[in-house]
């Protein structure tokens, strides 16, 4: 993919396109101005070719009548060296039609006047020089002359577009959020979609804002329902086994509770990760023991293509460990709106010498067109989804300098999730 311009070489380009264009256009008219003046010039010594031409007929025809023995050739050649000619020729009109004519001599015939018999006198002179009419110094002033006008256009007009144009497009954004105000001299235009982008802005932030709080305070309510009706219970009749109750329901929602906040919390900042060789298929189970005590996961077939017995690697078991409970959270719950068929398999692979690849497939509704946008905030196909998980799980395989990679599943029909991680250490 070739790399996109900005809009300082667009104005570069645009000048120096209808700099070679005024180049072109002044070489053309320098050629016109050149033929136009050898032509003038051309006209201009044939006219007076044509009028040495006349003398010349008229003093030899003069010499003929008076003596026509010697001293006419004596004539022609001395109006011939005066008038600085090339040739001087007389004689019957047939004798000078036959006369080969070269190209680079102006020729001008006369017919003599005052003779019974039929002459002519035919001059000839150098022909006018074209090349001399394109002064290669005049050529040379010319396109100096051009390119310190484009030059010192485009120095100047560049700054123009830069102060009125470039920068406000260029802060468009700090505009727009608010961070910078909106400059008085520029252009209306810039203004207005400046103004608009803020109000978008303003918009989409309070959006973003109204769906992550719908979808975390969702999720934490329902934990503090269940903890609130324990409590309840509890105060009720604080009998041993409704305190017992109590206790059990907290210990299972109280970290359910701090996973939220905590994911929550690094959907907006860097993810740490403490890696220990630990065996990742521990980890894994732990992920798929947490997700098949959910109500979702009722009916819902789960198959495990175990690489091993025992995958040691470093990673971070509790951080891996919430990637994949995410990741089959999701699963179960894009199984659930099937009445059969709900299947989901785990299986695993070695990518290359350095990586394990990990793939989680359900049967469920599938990925949109584009799989990796649901990895953007806010992209989410549950109804109090905010994004937030697969986001995190993504930053997280990252930290373990891993990849994430979401697909189709050509064997199930659903999602298919690949999480590689990297067989050594890596910083």
């Amino acid at each position: 993919m070739s790399k996109a311009k900005n809009l300082q070489q667009f104005v570069i380009s645009s000048w120096l396109m209808s700099g070679l264009m005024a180049i072109v256009a002044s070489l053309l008219l320098f050629s016109i101005l050149g033929y136009y003046s050898y032509s003038n010039e051309s006209k201009i010594s044939q006219n007076e070719l044509n009028s040495k031409a006349q003398t010349v007929a008229r003093r030899i025809s003069g010499e003929l009548l008076i003596a026509p023995r010697g001293s006419p050739d004596a004539v022609a050649l001395q109006l011939q060296n005066e008038m600085k000619l090339a040739a001087v020729r007389y004689g019957s009109i047939e004798d000078i039609k036959d006369i080969k004519r070269e190209k680079n001599l102006l020729y001008s015939e006369v017919k003599m006047p005052f003779l019974e018999k039929k002459y002519s006198v035919l001059v000839s002179a150098p022909i006018v020089n074209l090349w001399g009419h394109f002064n290669i110094a005049n050529l040379f002033i010319s396109v100096c002359l051009i390119g310190f006008i484009i030059g010192s256009g485009l120095f100047f007009q560049t700054r123009y577009f830069r102060k009125h144009l470039i920068q406000p497009i260029e802060s468009l954004v700090d505009t727009s959020t608010g961070d910078r105000g909106i400059g008085d001299q520029w252009p209306q235009e810039i203004q207005e979609i400046s103004r608009k982008l803020n109000s978008s802005f303003q918009q989409r932030e309070q959006v973003v804002y109204n769906q992550i709080a719908r979808g975390v305070i969702h999720d934490v309510k329902t934990i503090l329902q269940s903890l609130q009706v324990a409590t309840d219970l509890a105060s009720e009749a604080q009998s041993e086994a409704r305190l017992k109750n109590l206790l059990k329901v907290s210990k299972e929602k109280l970290p359910s509770l701090l996973s939220i906040i905590d994911t929550t919390l690094d959907g907006s900042r860097e993810i740490t990760v403490q890696q220990t060789k630990a065996n990742l298929i521990d980890t894994i189970q732990k992920s798929i023991n947490t997700c098949q005590s959910l109500p979702v996961a009722r009916n819902t077939t789960v198959t495990i293509e175990k690489f091993d017995d025992s995958l040691m690697l470093p990673h971070d078991p509790m951080q891996i460990e919430r990637v994949f409970t995410n990741l089959l959270k999701n699963a179960f719950e894009s199984v659930e709106s099937k009445n059969q068929s709900r299947k989901i398999k785990v299986s695993f692979n070695l990518v290359d010498k350095n990586f394990i690849g990990v793939t989680i497939e359900d049967s469920g509704i599938g990925l949109p067109k584009q799989p990796d946008s649901i990895f953007r905030l806010l992209k989410s196909t549950k109804t109090h989804g905010s994004g937030l998980g697969l986001l995190v799980s993504k930053k997280i395989v990252e930290a373990h300098k891993g990849k994430l990679v979401a697909t189709h599943s050509y064997d199930l029909g659903g999602a298919k999730f690949e999480v590689k991680l990297p067989l050594e250490t890596t910083v």
